[in-house]
């Protein structure tokens, strides 16, 4: 997998580079050496961690994109930040047209 790779599949997932070394269990300035491709080092656990966050976020927009409303916690929650539940309604959005997306009520907006 490559910088690029790494860094377009981060973006697709909603993840700033905090967050993603958080899921990782990495430290952010690995992260950022891996993006630029100072660190080109990346290993197959990395690989296989990212295609995995992948494959959660891709079930994430098929569950939101077969709901009517969807509603969107505006602080995250304990495992994954408020931008990966954005990312996933708006790829969800893009395959449902007809999709209503509000924020969680209960959320305090």
């Amino acid at each position: 997998m490559s910088a690029a790779e790494i860094t377009a599949l981060r973006q697709l997932l909603g993840l700033p580079v905090s967050e993603l070394a958080w899921i990782l269990d990495n430290d952010e300035r690995a992260v950022r050496r891996r993006e630029s491709g100072k660190n080109p080092v990346i290993t197959e656990g990395v690989a296989a961690e990212m295609w995995e966050l992948v494959e959660e976020h891709n079930q994430l927009v098929a569950d939101y994109a077969a709901q009517e409303v969807v509603l969107l916690p505006v602080d995250g929650d304990d495992y994954r930040p408020r931008g990966w539940f954005i990312a996933a309604a708006g790829r969800a959005l893009a395959l449902n047209p007809d999709l209503e997306i509000q924020w969680e009520e209960n959320s305090g907006t």
